[in-house]
Formats: C-alpha cells, sequence, structure tokens
C-alpha cells in the first residue's frame, strides 16, 4: 500500500494529509458509499446473482417484444420502436461502465424504455389496426 500511495502521491493525484484517508481502491480506509463502475455487477453486489438473473430476464423479454413489434409495425410508426429500441440500448450500455442503474432519473428511463417495449407488442400503445 505504501508503494501505491507513493506513487499517486508523486503523480500529484490527490492531495493527502496525515488524517485523511486515501483514495485507492480497495485499501480499507477506502472512504465509503463508493459504486462500483458497473451497474450490473452493483446490482449483483447489492441484490444477488438471482435479482440480476432476473432483471435480465425482463431485459431479454423486453428486447424480445420489441423485435416483434418492429416486425409487426407499419412502416410510419417503425421509427418509434426503433428509437425506443435503440434508446434503451444505449442506456444499458451505459450501464456497464457507470452507475446509471442507481440514478433515478436514468433507472426511470430504463423502466419506461422496457414497459413500453412490452405494451406496444401487445398493441396497448398504437391502435391495433396499425400495429
Amino acid at each position: 500500500w505504501d508503494l501505491m500511495k507513493q506513487d499517486a502521491m508523486s503523480g500529484q493525484y490527490a492531495h493527502f494529509g496525515e488524517e485523511e484517508a486515501w483514495r485507492i481502491p480497495g485499501h480499507p480506509n477506502q472512504i465509503p458509499n463508493h459504486y462500483v463502475h458497473n451497474g450490473y455487477l452493483q446490482m449483483a453486489a447489492e441484490t444477488g446473482l438471482i435479482s440480476l438473473a432476473l432483471f435480465l430476464a425482463i431485459i431479454g423479454f423486453s428486447f424480445y417484444s420489441g423485435f416483434r413489434a418492429f416486425r409487426r409495425a407499419a412502416a410510419d410508426k417503425k421509427p418509434i420502436v426503433a428509437g425506443m429500441i435503440c434508446g434503451l440500448v444505449a442506456l444499458l450500455l451505459q450501464a456497464m461502465v457507470d452507475t446509471t442503474l442507481n440514478s433515478m432519473q436514468s433507472a426511470v428511463l430504463v423502466w419506461l424504455f422496457l414497459g413500453l417495449l412490452i405494451a406496444i407488442n401487445r398493441g396497448k400503445v398504437f391502435d391495433a389496426r396499425h400495429v
């Protein structure tokens, strides 16, 4: 740890005082409440692998529903469905490198897209004659 602290101090990454806990990942004195920078690993750490598997199953079912809705949609509705699928993909990819799923604003968008893709497939959003 001393070598890591010296490297950090020589690189002027942070200023360390005598009483301050320095910020090197994994150190016992690390500041609490840090998140893993991967939403899926954070979910697995906080709620377990079963809940992560269920969440991924919901995501898979939503994509399945979204692609079915895209295939059946009228030509003028396809861009809307494709936009929702792409928006969901973007949010889920960002969750791989950030704590997107712990942010209320981003989490609401993820669940909104998941629900809308399922609803569109069931014909609840667009008129059933046009889907």
